[in-house]
């Protein structure tokens, strides 16, 4: 339902479909937002609980990725009239809807009938940046908060790739990064111990 949830009020474990840009040929692209919740492979991080109130340890805000299709296509796929939303253009000059729909399911047509499945953002990282993050690295490569030092794995830069998924079949890749790494006005961190070494 459109305008049931926003950023502000979205939880940790929670979807949402932010909004609808008009992009090229005529196509809409459909933003969604996750907060994700760390796994049980991930373990619980105590550095970020150990430094709550300290910005540069609060592991961001919900992560992003879009879904790019025709009005009609996403129309059946959301139940959402893409044609006759509100449109109006943002300071960077594109032309947005709002959504706000918390907890996006999406319809898929199968050969026994109409199937609902909830939507996610997936999480792909590579030490081999794409086009894009290669001519971008300061800015693309993943960072230790926002203005710490570049995160990496077997000493490479990993790069984090999103995907719009089904719930059902999402498949998230996390890199180990390596032991220890500079923060920026922090010092060194140990990401084993969380010990600082200045």
């Amino acid at each position: 339902m459109v305008n049931s949830g926003s950023l502000t009020t979205l939880k940790s474990g929670e979807v949402l479909a932010v909004n609808a840009r008009k992009v090229a040929n005529g196509k809409i692209s459909i933003e969604i937002g996750e907060i994700l919740t760390e796994s049980s492979n991930s373990g619980t991080n105590l550095i970020k609980m150990a430094n709550k109130g300290d910005d540069r340890f609060t592991g961001g805000g919900a992560r992003r990725a879009w879904l790019t299709g025709t009005p009609e296509g996403l129309s059946e796929m959301f139940g959402v009239d893409f044609n006759t939303l509100e449109y109006s253009v943002n300071d960077r000059g594109h032309e947005i809807a709002p959504l706000n729909i918390l907890s996006p399911t999406i319809s898929i047509e199968t050969p026994i009938g109409v199937e609902h499945h909830a939507i996610c953002v997936q999480i792909t990282e590579s030490t081999t940046p794409n086009e894009w993050q290669a001519l971008n690295f300061e800015t693309a490569a993943k960072r230790r908060g926002a203005n710490g030092s570049i995160c990496q794995h077997k000493g490479k830069a990993i790069f984090a790739n999103t995907d719009v998924a089904l719930v059902s079949q999402r498949t998230n890749t996390f890199l180990n990064m390596d032991a220890a790494v500079q923060v920026a006005g922090v010092g060194t961190v140990s990401t084993d111990t969380g010990e600082i070494f200045n």
